[in-house]
């Protein structure tokens, strides 16, 4: 299954469920009115796809000090002033793997083994260090090496930005970021 066929797929259930709740269809509008704003999230750009409708998995750009924020919110278990935002339950299955890959949940990775072996796998090699990282880490992992790192039991979110070399990863050239080997420089223990 193509992730366009099933991005636009969520797309379509998400704009059906708010039509039939008499709300306005557009998941970007949503989106932006029910996390966003509440965050204070300043949106730069938000990018469309050839037929106008958001790229809701990809298509929001966003300056670190933003990304941040998002990060906060995960990293408080999404809630904002102390209280849920989002379905605590629902919020909670993002970041639970599947038998096919134990490694990722719902745009999130995990550390966790995995025996999965595709091409956006290898995309992290936290897979390979699973045992040595913090088990609550969570990782959005983005387009040329950008990352958003949350550990909730370390008070950590960090978020890593990168140039993105659209022709290089359109080749299938992956560059040389090693998730590893920035993680276990951050996390060393200051006595080494």
């Amino acid at each position: 299954m193509q992730s366009e066929s099933v991005d636009f797929r969520c797309e379509q259930l998400l704009r059906r469920k708010l039509v039939a709740k008499g709300e306005d269809g557009n998941p970007r509008h949503y989106i932006e009115r029910r996390i966003l704003m509440p965050l204070g999230v300043t949106v730069g750009d938000w990018r469309s796809g050839p037929d106008g409708a958001p790229l809701m998995p990809q298509g929001l750009v966003l300056a670190a000090s933003e990304w941040a924020k998002i990060g906060e919110f995960v990293r408080g278990g999404g809630k904002l002033e102390g209280r849920p935002l989002v379905d605590e339950a629902t919020f909670g299955e993002m970041f639970q793997g599947s038998q096919v890959n134990p490694a990722y949940g719902l745009t999130w990775w995990l550390p966790r083994s995995t025996p999965a072996v595709d091409i956006v796998t290898r995309s992290t090699d936290i897979t390979s260090h699973a045992a040595e990282l913090p088990a609550d880490m969570v990782v959005a992992a983005g387009a040329g090496d950008q990352r958003l790192y949350i550990i909730p039991s370390l008070r950590l979110t960090i978020v890593r930005q990168a140039k993105l070399d659209i022709a290089a990863l359109a080749a299938g050239k992956k560059g040389d970021w090693s998730d590893w080997r920035f993680l276990s420089l951050l996390l060393k223990p200051a006595s080494e």
